[in-house]
């Protein structure tokens, strides 16, 4: 977070000069409220032991300012820093990567505390609280993170300013309010370097840990329960923004990976390597174009509308039709894409590809492959078999929910002749199941499902909660087919959303979709305000960035020209803002005295008593009470504060809240009663 640079600098210039500081138990409180207000996010991925140590370690540095205790010796210092290195690499077992070298800057931090005597201790203490600060962009990058941290530079940069007055007071307002100059002068410089500073190719907030972090997601691989899981999440997966009108929430089918070896008890890829090409697709209706911001889930998969036919750059379609990056997603970006929602995808099938997507385990459920045997011998065609399974499924007593009964080893013969409850895994995993044993090349797709139009920022949210799991059948020159077994026994699901089709579900979400309409409103508008800090922060990338300088005129392909218009742009704000400190520099300044003395004046000439430039406070006030006598007390008393805050040596230190108190209350009546 930036500072004002030339304060700033002033600031340290004339700290770095002092050998000796006068820390007062009012600062030390003040510099311990910075501690934890820089470790506070941090909090939660620190151990708990590390956050006790912190507390332990400033209520010693407070004992030691405050006389109570002795500051420890370097010997001892020494000490506490070897061991506490030596539990956080014990701990993380390394003292290098994200979180054990956060973790060990906060300890460094909380350490000085301890050595607090001189300037450039505090100096050192508050620098290692602005590089704390910034780590915090290594875990996230929300918009209330940086509105937090932007809080936090400011109570620094005000520990700054604490240092450079030469008194035992605090001045804790006036120092807060310098700080707020400065930070907010400098917001215009940040700006314009965030704009027009090359943008890098990689990520500026991300560690290589990155990549291994567990992100709450769809998965490569399915099995009873684990769809249904990630539906108790309202996270938010990708938001999109269509081009124009957006298709029915049936047809919002956000294809993703597609299993097609099953174990008995688990649906996984399998091994396929080879790519597919857009020309492969036959459409049948007009394009969808969109944009969707995907959240970093740590894959490389992408989710598109089923089914894409227009590439991101970077990404390719793997064998069956699920759209890959070339990267891992692990930070929010954003893809253009175009997709097809009636479209024909392989009408002719390689010998080689049936026998992948019919192959089943010897020796799982019998009494699903007897009843393959009757539908076989009953219906004629594939058409007739599917719509017979389907049909079951509507007219028994299955039931959609999210906590269904365990299965067993024969998890299928479990779910269509025991439980027949289950969440869509279950049915995409089993009605997949089915199909193969009737002799139908079959695989399961993994992705979301409709979504919740946010019309305020006009872009569709879909969260973890929309997470779902159908079926792809291939039916000779149809090609594959999506068959949906959810929509048989909950149509509301495809048609409505999950919230339609399980209304009384709990999520980890604070706002989700059934709960009081005020309360979803908000959460809808601060989800807007998200969705433009991705799309114009986060997603400021290279691209947004030469079409912008493109638009103003800036030639990107030419550093030369960038770097003119750097130059330029903060010289003129340096300028700007040197003419703006010039003119208040001339303005006459007023104290808090001379402000509340003011008013005190004021409304003593509402009553008819106006003060004359040749009248000092004691004959302003004499002429009054004269006149006046009521008020006597009150003028006296008010008079006599003013006279020894200002041209007395040393006044009582709460003497100025005591006048203003008095001033305030000051209300005197027009006529005497």
């Amino acid at each position: 977070m930036s500072i004002g640079s030339g304060t700033f600098c002033g600031l340290v210039i004339m700290n770095s000069r002092q050998e000796k500081t006068i820390i007062t138990k009012n600062k030390m409180l003040w510099i311990l409220a910075c501690q934890a207000s820089v470790i506070l996010p941090h909090v939660i991925r620190i151990p708990f032991w590390l956050t006790l140590f912190c507390l332990l370690i400033g209520a010693w540095g407070y004992s030691a300012v405050a006389g109570r205790f002795k500051y420890p010796s370097r010997i001892t210092l020494v000490l506490l820093v070897i061991l506490s290195s030596a539990a956080i690499g014990y701990y993380y077992k390394t003292l290098i990567g994200q979180d054990a070298g956060v973790s060990l800057l906060i300890t460094m931090m909380s350490l000085k505390l301890l050595e607090i005597k001189k300037h450039r201790d505090v100096l050192l203490f508050i620098f290692l609280g602005y590089f704390l600060v910034v780590t915090n962009f290594l875990f996230t990058q929300s918009i209330l993170m940086a509105i937090y941290m932007f809080t936090v530079s400011i109570g620094l940069t005000s520990t700054l300013i604490m240092l450079s007055r030469h008194d035992k007071q605090l001045h804790l307002k006036e120092n807060i309010k310098l700080a707020t100059v400065i930070t907010l002068q400098a917001l215009p410089v940040m700006l314009a370097l965030f704009i027009l500073f090359p943008r890098l190719p990689s990520p500026l907030w991300a560690m290589p840990e990155d990549a291994t972090r567990a992100i709450t997601g769809i998965s490569d691989s399915m099995s009873p329960g684990s769809i249904s899981e990630i539906s108790k999440s309202d996270a938010v997966a990708f938001r999109v923004s269509f081009k124009k009108e957006p298709p029915s929430n049936s047809l919002l089918y956000w294809r993703g990976p597609v299993l097609g070896k099953f174990n008995g008890t688990t649906w996984s890829k399998g091994n396929f390597y080879s790519r597919k090409n857009t020309n492969d697709i036959i459409t049948l209706n007009s394009p969808v174009n969109y944009t969707i911001t995907m959240e970093p889930h740590n894959q490389n998969w992408l989710f598109a509308l089923d089914v894409v036919s227009r590439l991101p750059a970077g990404s390719h379609l793997n064998h069956a039709y699920s759209l890959i990056s070339d990267q891992k997603i692990t930070e929010t970006k954003q893809f253009k894409m175009g997709s097809h929602t009636n479209y024909i995808i392989d009408q002719t099938l390689s010998r080689r590809d049936k026998h992948k997507y019919l192959n089943m385990p010897d020796g799982f459920n019998p009494q699903t492959t007897a009843w393959a045997r009757q539908l076989l011998n009953t219906y004629n065609s594939q058409s007739e078999i599917i719509n017979a399974v389907l049909k079951h499924i509507k007219d028994q007593p299955f039931k959609y929910t999210l906590t269904p009964p365990l299965l067993g080893k024969d998890s299928v013969d479990d779910f269509f002749f025991r439980t027949r409850s289950g969440f869509c895994e279950h049915y995409a995993g089993s009605f997949t199941y089915l199909m193969r044993q009737l002799g139908i090349p079959s695989r399961v797709v993994l992705g979301y499902q409709g979504g919740e139009y946010n019309k305020l920022g006009d872009y569709l949210i879909v969260r973890q909660s929309d997470a779902h799991a159908w079926t792809e059948v291939w039916l000779g020159n149809k090609g594959w087919v999506r068959i949906d077994p959810t929509f048989a026994v909950a149509p509301e699901r495809v048609e409505q959303g999950i919230d339609a089709a399980l209304p009384g579900r709990q999520t980890s979400g604070i706002f989700f979709r059934n709960s009081n309409p005020l309360l979803r409103s908000l959460a809808l508008y601060w989800d807007n305000v998200n969705y433009k800090w991705h799309q114009w922060v986060l997603g400021y990338d290279a691209n947004k960035q030469s079409s912008l300088l493109d638009k103003l005129g800036i030639n990107t392909s030419n550093w030369e020209d960038i770097a003119i218009s750097i130059l330029v742009t903060i010289g003129s704000l340096f300028v700007i803002i040197a003419l703006w400190l010039s003119i208040q520099k001339r303005k006459p300044k007023t104290d808090s005295t001379s402000r509340n003395y003011k008013k005190f004046c004021s409304r003593l000439k509402r009553l008819g008593y106006e003060r004359q430039d040749h009248e000092g406070p004691t004959d302003f006030a004499n002429r009054v009470i004269k006149e006046r006598h009521d008020l006597k007390n009150d003028i006296e008393i008010i008079t006599r504060f003013y006279i020894q805050l200002r041209y007395g040596r040393n006044p009582p230190d709460d003497l100025l809240k005591h006048f203003r108190n008095r001033v305030t209350h000051f209300k005197p009546a027009k006529n005497i009663t």
